[in-house]
């Protein structure tokens, strides 16, 4: 028979708890993020195209607002 002692000496098995610990939980996590409807993000990643319009867009209205200013 093992004694419930020699686990609760030995700092390896405390260590592996305390991993095993934080393991559950980011899996738990992850579960929840993919799975329960209200985490998911509809959002995607952006394209380049995308990106470089709202880019120019952007300077754009910098310059028009500029020249409204001036007149």
């Amino acid at each position: 028979m093992i004694q419930p002692l020699i686990f609760a000496q030995s700092q390896w098995w405390w260590a592996l708890v305390i991993v095993g610990i934080f393991v559950v939980i980011v899996g738990i996590v992850i579960f929840i993020k993919r799975h329960v409807k209200a985490f998911k993000t509809d959002e995607r990643p952006k394209s380049e195209k995308e990106i470089a319009a709202e880019e120019v867009n952007r300077l754009l209205e910098t310059v028009e607002e500029d020249k409204k200013e001036e007149e």
